[in-house]
């Protein structure tokens, strides 16, 4: 090589290597969280895998500020991650995407083009293109289910308010007071209750009739078909005056007007509680249904719920994951019926596992240090989805394989990329009579070592709570500001099993504040807080 064409060589590497690294500078995270950017977060949900595996679609929420409102929309993702492109463009909300068992339909619902804002079903090609109005209720629908030859769908539709005159006529009339007779009056989001409930309706595609399937003064709600399409199981909560109990239980009925109920499970704990968003899962056989089995009543929310399956004739149920100790949620089958999946609440962290009929122990599927909240499984191959968040990204959908997490949605990458976070750590001490706690502290997004910092308490709601894994936008705004954030799980949060969870039962502002103040002279000792500037907020 000549010299000259060696410097030439020389100097266009250095050109290379001054934009790759002039590049890599431009992509380091520039700022720190702003109030304003909790409307930058878009709240990814809702994951659906189709039947064959190949395209997931699920639900993202923006905020409309000007008009001071959220909306929800619809999103598909392929498998291999590839067209990731919106369904619909809507300005009122559109959830609870659901495919047809055979693949070509996208339902969900949607109170767009409804004159009284009531949710209606809607259909679309599973290929695109422009929803199909399917129902016409007077009352706002509030879930379905397809049938398995996607010929039919159960629809949970609630009764319609008496009081609401037609949208013309809004403006002229006024609303007549409430008048309420029964013992639960007033519930969180659903507002004043009155005698209007929530049952069960059969729509038929091919015609779009609608009959009632069930009715009375209580909710029937969590409908779950049949493999062979002639019963739905679903939830409810009967007997003299269903406001006074807790203790909710699973019913069959025959898929048909008029069809034949029966009461399946009959314990005094509840079963397949609506808080819980569990709904019972048939095996493919049809022999069995899986649900979620509640604790002593007395216990109320201490209490930790199991997974269960039962004899879809009835009979004694038996109690898969009872010796872990740990609340699950949202079964479903295997393909080959001998395992149900669960998410399972464990400390600091909800994971995908499965249980096994035969009674071996559980085995994590997708865990780690995160929160997985949701997730599904296609039909034809058991590819699987999951919704999930860890402390330094919001929630998003990932595939899961072989135990690892691989984005699909992405929704947030771009936001996050732009941030400087500060770290989350996991702690451990011990509280005032030596029991361990554990919890987490976010350090200050400019800490520097050796200098103690400004401390926030936080501690969470519920009490049957706990802090986990997850992004926490204030505790990282409040580290964007300075602050080092200290969350605590004291005694009364869930997570670390029964009868931790029980030892604040009927005793708050006990050896749960102290197990709080331990957390923060942790924090102290470790040269983390400034003793001299705590907050607790």
């Amino acid at each position: 090589m000549n010299v000259p064409a060696a410097r030439t060589c020389w100097f266009a590497l250095s050109i290379v290597a001054f934009c790759l690294v002039a590049g890599t500078a431009r992509a380091e995270p520039q700022r720190t969280l702003k109030p304003e950017d909790s409307a930058a977060i878009r709240v990814v949900d809702e994951p659906q895998i189709s039947p064959e595996g190949n395209s997931v679609v699920y639900t993202v929420k923006t905020a409309d500020l000007e008009k001071d409102k959220n909306v929800t929309n619809l999103w598909m993702v392929g498998w291999d991650g590839s067209e990731n492109r919106a369904l619909t463009f809507g300005k009122e909300t559109q959830s609870h995407p659901r495919w047809s068992p055979d693949g070509k339909w996208i339902a969900f619902i949607s109170s767009r083009a409804d004159e009284n804002e009531n949710n209606q079903l809607w259909v679309m090609s599973s290929s695109g293109g422009e929803a199909d109005r399917l129902s016409e209720q007077k009352g706002s629908i509030d879930d379905f289910a397809w049938s398995p030859d996607s010929k039919r769908m159960v629809v949970v539709v609630h009764d319609p308010d008496p009081r609401d005159p037609a949208a013309k006529e809004k403006e002229k009339k006024t609303v007549p007071p409430l008048v309420i007779d029964r013992f639960q009056f007033k519930e969180d989001i659903e507002g004043y209750l009155t005698d209007r409930y929530s049952h069960l309706h059969i729509l038929d595609l091919p015609s779009r009739k609608i009959e009632q399937l069930t009715s009375g003064k209580h909710d029937d709600v969590l409908p779950a078909w049949s493999p062979d399409g002639r019963d739905i199981a679903f939830v409810s909560k009967r007997g003299d005056d269903p406001d006074r109990t807790e203790n909710s239980d699973i019913y069959v009925v025959a898929a048909q007007p008029g069809g034949k109920e029966r009461q399946l499970t009959t314990t005094p704990e509840p079963d397949a509680h609506p808080d819980w968003q569990s709904a019972p899962a048939w095996s493919p056989d049809g022999k069995s249904i899986a649900y979620i089995h509640g604790a002593d009543p007395k216990k109320i929310a201490y209490g930790v719920h199991s997974l269960a399956i039962v004899s879809a004739a009835g009979g004694e149920p038996r109690y898969l994951s009872t010796p872990l100790d740990r609340n699950v949620v949202q079964p479903s089958w295997t393909t080959d019926g001998k395992s149900v999946f669960g998410i399972v609440e464990d400390d600091g962290a909800e994971v995908l596992s499965r249980f096994t009929i035969a009674g071996d122990p559980p085995q994590v599927l997708a865990g780690g240090r995160r929160k997985i909240t949701a997730y599904n499984v296609a039909a034809s191959n058991g590819r699987t989805i999951a919704r999930a968040s860890t402390p330094d990204r919001p929630f998003e959908i990932f595939a899961v394989e072989s135990g690892q997490l691989r984005g699909l949605s992405k929704q947030n990458d771009q936001l996050m990329r732009e941030l400087r976070l500060g770290r989350v750590e996991e702690t451990k001490f011990a509280s005032s009579d030596g029991t361990e706690v554990h919890g987490l502290v976010v350090h200050p997004v400019e800490e520097k070592a050796g200098t103690k910092s400004p401390a926030l308490l936080r501690p969470h709601g519920g009490p049957q709570s706990q802090y986990a894994n997850e992004f926490n936008f204030e505790a990282q705004l409040f580290a964007a500001n300075g602050y080092a954030v200290v969350l605590p799980n004291p005694r009364g949060s869930t997570g670390r099993g029964e009868k931790f969870a029980m030892g604040i039962f009927a005793a708050w502002g006990s050896v749960d504040v102290q197990d709080d103040l331990a957390a923060v002279d942790d924090a102290v000792t470790r040269g983390i807080a400034d003793p001299d500037r705590l907050g607790v907020g």
